[in-house]
Order: C-alpha cells, then structure tokens, then sequence
C-alpha cells in the first residue's frame, strides 16, 4: 500500500499584527466668548413660565438688562401680550472725528389663556431683571 502526497500546498500561518492605537481627530480651539456688559445685554425673546394658581394665572418671565420703562404688558379677554423695545446710543468724541453706535432690539410675545382674566386686576412687580405678573380670572 503506497502513501499518496497531497497535491495542495499547505496553508502558509498568519503573522500575528501589533493594533495601532486609535488617532485623535484634531482640536481646534473655540474662540473665546465674546464678553457682553450688562447695560447692553438685551434680550431677544425671553421664556416665560405660566401657571394656573387657583384664582389666578402667573407669570414669570426673565429680562436681564431692560429696565421698567422697556416693558409693556397688554392684557384682552384671555390674550396677554408682553412685549419690549429698546434702544441705546453711545457717544465717543475725539479731535477730528464723531462716532455713534446705536443699539436697538425689540421683542413681542403673545400667549392666549385658557379663561378670560380681568383686564383691571392686574398685579405687576419688577425686581432684579425679573417680571412678575398677575392675573384675576373671571
């Protein structure tokens, strides 16, 4: 009985490859951000919180940097409007130039309340750039 040879040749081993580590992508730094003084912060559209109290809605709504004569507040049926317009100029006067720089925003928001409020029973406070109100209901 004779031995037959294979006529494949043998599978040659594999190398065992060291794992690369994995490369960062790069960072590019964020530029710094930009600093605002308070005076000239305004805000664009503020978010207001809204809750039923019982006998009356409540509002409270954030407005850092406006001052009391910036806000106006409407009140119709069951419609309150809250709404701000302010604007700002800055003088700087040398020898031979005058520079002025005007700043002007304004905002409105408009929200319809579930029940008519009375239009003549409206508490208003102002303290600290918060704005509170509220609102009687019929």
């Amino acid at each position: 009985m004779a031995l037959k040879k294979s006529t494949t040749a043998p599978t040659p081993k594999k190398k065992a490859v060291p794992v690369k580590k994995a490369v960062k992508p790069a960072v590019t730094p964020k530029p710094a951000a930009e600093v605002v003084k308070k005076e000239t912060a305004i805000v664009s559209s503020p978010f207001w919180n809204i809750w039923d109290a019982g006998k009356q809605y409540k509002v409270r709504v954030s407005v850092p940097g406006l001052g009391k004569n910036n806000i106006q507040i409407h009140v119709n049926g069951n419609h309150l409007t809250i709404s701000s317009e302010k604007e700002k100029e800055r003088k700087k006067e040398t020898k031979n130039y005058l520079v002025r720089e005007y700043v002007s925003a304004s905002w409105s928001k408009t929200i319809a309340l579930p029940q008519k409020v009375n239009e003549k029973d409206v508490k208003i406070s102002y303290k600290d750039g918060v704005l509170k109100i509220g609102l009687t209901k019929v």
